[in-house]
């Protein structure tokens, strides 16, 4: 998709210093949309939502790359960037899942305080690191390696893999793209 985008005339272009919903965004929308379906037409028809959720998934990425570009806080590399976009995206979703276990009362977390389980999750240092790396058996994909932190107690890696990431997997219709291999070492380049 990033690559049609690209060939894509430059007219077409979302403007990433504004919000994906903005005027201009849309209107741009309107003509970039209809631009995708023919250039995927031979093979692909997608649904004007399909479009919609992968031009707003590049257009959130891109957003975070021109704020730090902006900013002036760019790294080199961007490995970095999309490390902190997983891990913020990771407790959203375990946010979303720990309030939608409290609002039906289940019982694997009723023994837990709301508000301090919710206000813990809001905080990035609980989530574990997640690094992406080629797979060893087939190059061509990727896994994403999540580090757990030696701090943490086993109830609380229980909670976090077996209870709020098991629910967001049963819930959701968009399932995480990467295979994850859980570790309990941080290896660090």
């Amino acid at each position: 998709m990033k690559i049609i985008i690209k060939t894509i005339n430059s007219e077409f272009s979302l403007n990433y210093n504004q919000t994906f919903t903005s005027v201009n965004n849309c209107k741009i929308r309107r003509k970039l949309i209809p631009e995708l379906q023919k250039s995927l037409a031979p093979k692909f028809r997608p649904l004007v939502m399909q479009l919609m959720k992968w031009l707003n998934s590049i257009y959130k990425s891109r957003r975070a790359t021109a704020r730090m570009r902006n900013s002036g806080k760019l790294p080199k590399n961007l490995y970095r960037v999309h490390a902190n976009n997983r891990q913020n995206d990771k407790k959203l979703r375990r946010i979303k899942a720990a309030k939608e276990l409290f609002r039906k009362n289940d019982p694997n977390i009723t023994d837990y305080d709301k508000e301090s389980l919710l206000r813990m999750l809001t905080d990035r240092t609980f989530h574990s690191p997640e690094m992406s790396d080629t797979d060893e058996k087939d190059r061509s994909k990727t896994v994403v390696n999540v580090y757990d932190l030696s701090w943490r107690s086993a109830e609380l890696k229980h909670l976090f893999r077996n209870v709020l990431d098991s629910k967001l997997a049963s819930s959701t219709t968009a399932q995480l793209q990467q295979k994850r291999n859980y570790s309990d070492e941080i290896q660090r380049c």
